[in-house]
């Protein structure tokens, strides 16, 4: 089923972001 595939890669990719943006915060926190 390619638009379940589509679905997962997406939300895959969303939760990456969350992280990366989460991680950044930290970062920002700690250097400031």
């Amino acid at each position: 089923n390619r638009g379940l595939q589509a679905d997962i890669t997406i939300s895959g990719a969303l939760k990456a972001d969350m992280f990366r943006f989460q991680l950044y915060g930290q970062l920002s926190k700690k250097l400031s």
